[in-house]
């Protein structure tokens, strides 16, 4: 028996990967962070919730958000934390950050996790740091890349799960000092 996310995947693999000039027509940002050739799975993935199903995604998106806590989301110190509002908010984030958040999708829309994303005050549209709070504890935050934060973000980012009843003690913001035995 097959996920839905490896059938989808096959599918796109059967079709073969469309050109990256679609998504590039839809967000500079896919035809700046993605390569084809390179990425072609992850092309593939995107064309299909943006091209295929991004009216179905958006609604999801929209209900999801609606069972989440509103004020989870915030403006303060330099940074916005908010929810991805639209399907496209989530691919542009997955495309540059590059990063596997693309495997969260069905997680995120079903409610079985949340994903947040940090940005800086002064733009509040580029990606920044990706959170994941799961079962109310933070589990990620990371950079591009799946970079760890600065000591200054994770202080921030402690204030902020502290702000709002998020455990964060179980994570680990500088893995190489943390995991040091």
């Amino acid at each position: 028996m097959w996920h839905p996310r490896q059938f989808r995947d096959f599918l796109c693999k059967v079709k073969g990967v469309e050109a990256l000039s679609d998504l590039a027509k839809i967000d500079s940002i896919y035809g700046n962070s993605l390569r084809a050739g390179e990425d072609d799975d992850e092309i593939c993935e995107i064309k299909f919730y943006l091209l295929d199903g991004r009216e179905t995604f958006d609604r999801r998106v929209r209900v999801s958000n609606r069972k989440r806590a509103y004020d989870w989301q915030e403006r303060n110190n330099g940074y916005v934390v908010r929810y991805p509002q639209t399907i496209n908010d989530f691919c542009r984030e997955a495309a540059y950050m590059r990063n596997c958040l693309l495997g969260y999708v069905d997680a995120f829309v079903t409610n079985a996790t949340t994903i947040m994303f940090m940005r800086k005050n002064d733009d509040v549209n580029a990606p920044f740091i990706t959170l994941e709070i799961y079962d109310g504890e933070l589990t990620q935050a990371y950079h591009r890349f799946n970079n760890d934060c600065t000591s200054d973000e994770a202080k921030w980012i402690q204030g902020y799960c502290s702000r709002h009843g998020i455990g964060c003690s179980k994570f680990y913001f500088n893995r190489e000092i943390d995991l040091a035995e």
